[in-house]
């Protein structure tokens, strides 16, 4: 009887510790980091100065950008089975041809061009739904808020930035579990934000243009 009681007691300990081995380990893994990077791809955009002084008549300005990059980090935590927030810093720079037609040609050439960078950072805050099933892929939908500094840099005599402003992103994915604390991820979002009021280094441009570019990113997410 007393061996009884002590396997039983054994047993018991045993099952407790598991249990609480369980919750440690849970808690552990619902933390993680968040390594990304991929491509932008940002639609063209022009405007006409509202604050350019010129005898030749104001120009129309445009940009048209090549595919860019961008890479980010991000820091997560599962909330629930299915939702979980994450806060993320994000880079981002493609290069762009600036274009400038004036009005008036019979003084100078209608048209002048000109090569640069455009650069963004931005800071989030992205909620997630994960889909959740028995296979190791989980999709996913995101939305997110925060804010941004945008900077352009041409080899012209100027260049234009914005102070801050505020910035949103919605998307979807896929994550692929590769073990207990790896997992793989792809996603493709739309990234914009409130139309920038840029300015010249010397203070002396003011214009509101449209930021928005879509993005097809990687990643690797790191549980602990």
């Amino acid at each position: 009887m007393p061996l009884l009681k002590k396997s039983t007691c054994i047993y018991t300990l045993g099952v407790a510790a598991l249990s609480l081995n369980g919750v440690v380990y849970a808690d552990t893994h619902k933390a993680y980091l968040q390594l990304n990077a991929g491509a932008v791809f940002a639609p063209a955009n022009s405007f006409i100065p509202t604050a350019v002084s010129s005898s030749n008549g104001v120009p129309k300005i445009t940009f048209d950008y090549d595919p860019g990059y961008a890479t980010g980090l991000a820091l997560g935590y599962q909330l629930a089975e299915q939702f979980r927030l994450e806060g993320e810093l994000m880079y981002q720079s493609s290069n762009f041809e600036n274009g400038f037609m004036f009005a008036d040609s019979s003084i100078v050439p209608s048209e002048a061009h000109f090569k640069g960078e455009r650069m963004r950072a931005a800071v989030l805050l992205n909620a997630y739904y994960d889909f959740k099933n028995q296979t190791a892929f989980t999709p996913y939908i995101t939305v997110g808020v925060g804010g941004y500094h945008i900077e352009f840099k041409s080899d012209n005599t100027y260049g234009l930035r914005n102070d801050f402003d505020v910035a949103y992103q919605v998307g979807a994915g896929v994550n692929c579990k590769i073990s207990d604390r790896f997992s793989l991820d792809l996603k493709y979002r739309y990234f914009s934000g409130a139309d920038p009021q840029l300015k010249r280094v010397d203070d002396r441009f003011t214009k509101l243009f449209e930021v928005g570019d879509h993005q097809l990113m990687a990643g690797i997410r790191i549980s602990f």
